[in-house]
């Protein structure tokens, strides 16, 4: 007699669900983007006026803060663009005066406290790079149907538990099969 397919139940271990819910509750308070509602902004960086602090590539998470100094990489908004580049002088009333690293003279721009979106958090070398790569349309097509495959593989072909309940105990899968009616009626 073949036994019937029951669908099993999702076990998480304690250990895992609490690392899983630390790190959504980071990510909602500390990295939410600004678009969620949340503090952090996700810069790419471009070109070479912040070499060799940032390279062309980099991510930069940037987060808002109640003032900026002298000193703070910051990112702003601009005609086109977001620029993030060094604050050197000015004040949040008046604009700042910002410059990039590996430039000679500060920048014509003046951002104000308002057109400020944050000062650099955090960067991950090349992590910008690897972000592009991923958006690509034919990249994000294969990830997608390579999940979509997966997912339908699990559902059409369920793999078998390792261990199933005999008398209370668990017992190896295999070891359960072998054993005969007789057997399993004289083990109650």
């Amino acid at each position: 007699m073949k036994a019937k397919h029951q669908p099993r139940s999702v076990v998480v271990s304690p250990m895992a669900g609490s690392l899983l819910v630390a790190m959504c509750l980071t990510w909602v308070l500390l990295l939410r983007p600004g678009f969620l509602g949340g503090p952090a902004s996700y810069i790419m960086v471009s070109g070479v006026s912040m070499e060799p602090t940032l390279r062309s590539g980099d991510l930069v998470v940037v987060r808002k803060q109640e003032s900026y100094t002298t000193g703070d990489l910051v990112a702003f908004d601009v005609k086109g663009g977001v620029v993030i580049h060094r604050i050197v002088g000015g004040s949040a009333e008046e604009g700042f005066v910002v410059q990039g690293d590996n430039k000679r003279r500060p920048d014509s721009w003046r951002p104000r406290a308002e057109q400020v979106r944050g000062s650099m958090w955090f960067r991950a070398p090349g992590g910008g790079r690897a972000i592009a790569f991923l958006r690509q349309p034919l990249v994000l097509a294969a990830l997608l149907a390579g999940l979509g495959t997966f997912s339908l593989w699990r559902v059409l072909w369920p793999p078998e538990p390792k261990r199933r309940p005999l008398d209370g105990r668990m017992v190896p899968a295999k070891r359960r099969r072998s054993m005969s009616a007789r057997g399993r009626r004289s083990r109650v």
